[in-house]
């Protein structure tokens, strides 16, 4: 199992707004910053934990086939505690999943990725 602290993002100290307005979605507002962000954030924190937990033991980076991602409860500001283990090793597709913690020890984010671990081809 790796075991990761991932220090959180320092929110920009100055927000300058954009020119035009994308939509009116608060997730999706570049014009406003979301207490949401953190769990946007999490997607990609648990894929690279997932597909380097499988890179570790291969020896080399792994392409992401299909990824899911559970959301236990809202992130906090604070350092994030990362968990990931590989649930099955294949020689076509390999299984990991990765656990986000909070400072206090909670759930935040679960995923569980599928990756591509097949040889690459010689042309």
């Amino acid at each position: 199992m790796c075991v990761f602290l991932m220090k959180p993002c320092r929110p920009p100290q100055k927000i300058v707004p954009s020119p035009r307005k994308f939509t009116e979605d608060p997730l999706c507002d570049v014009q406003e910053p979301s207490e949401r962000s953190p769990a946007i954030l999490a997607v990609p924190r648990l894929n690279l934990l997932c597909s380097y937990a499988i890179a570790a033991r291969l020896g080399r980076p792994v392409p992401t086939i299909d990824l899911r991602v559970d959301y236990h409860k809202a992130a906090m500001p604070g350092d994030i505690t990362a968990k990931a283990r590989v649930l099955r090793m294949g020689g076509q597709f390999s299984t990991a999943e990765a656990y986000l913690y909070d400072t206090e020890g909670a759930l935040v984010a679960s995923g569980r990725g599928t990756y591509l671990t097949a040889p690459p081809k010689q042309s």
